[in-house]
Order: C-alpha cells, then structure tokens, then sequence
C-alpha cells in the first residue's frame, strides 16, 4: 500500500461566463455543475484521490 499524506488547498478561481448564461438560472446551474465535475477529474485520472468539500459560487 502506498503511503499517503492529506493537503488542503484553499483555492479561489474566477471564470468568464457570457451574461446570457448567467441570467439563464438553469445553464448557469448546468455550467456551475459542470465546472465542479472538470476540476474533481483531472488529478483523479493520475491517482490522486481527492474531493471537493466545499463550492460557492458569487457574482
């Protein structure tokens, strides 16, 4: 078994979504959703097993 340590990164990432899909409350719901979803993949597919425990998103 390989010996693991635990991090935690406090991360804060802006992102540019056009206005239409911000006053559009169920493809911002489906944008918000799918950014979650693309960031907890990435590392995983390298063996790196992680979650998101926290996503807030403001404007």
């Amino acid at each position: 078994m390989v010996e693991t340590k635990k991090i935690k990164i406090n991360l804060e990432l802006e992102v540019d979504i056009p206005e239409d899909i911000v006053k559009d409350k169920s493809r911002y719901d489906n944008v918000k959703e799918g950014i979650v979803k693309s960031i907890s993949k990435g590392l995983y597919e390298q063996g790196i097993g992680y979650r998101i425990t926290n996503s807030r998103f403001e404007q």
